[in-house]
């Protein structure tokens, strides 16, 4: 059975190897993915930090923040409606 080549997502690097950082490429595709996925009305918002007192949002609105470690990686909107805050990391 001969190999198949890899499609171009499959080659696609998230985090440079070096440093373990994402690299710009993938924070340019996720920054896409998540405008579009947004037009479906949900909402994903992608950063830096914490989103508690700078992204407003309402429950069950999803941050995932690329600086983020055990617990404060993914963040999920648990209450306040239009508020900044109420985020809860997971």
């Amino acid at each position: 059975m001969a190999q198949q080549p890899l499609p171009p997502l499959a080659r696609f690097r998230f985090v440079d190897p070096q440093t373990g950082v994402p690299t710009q490429q993938a924070i340019q595709f996720l920054q896409q993915l998540f405008t579009a996925l947004n037009t479906l009305s949900a909402q994903i918002t992608v950063g830096t930090g914490t989103p508690n007192g700078s992204v407003t949002a309402s429950p069950g609105a999803i941050y995932l923040n690329l600086g983020g470690g055990a617990g404060t990686t993914l963040y999920v909107k648990e209450s306040g409606t239009n508020t900044n805050t109420g985020w809860v990391g997971k």
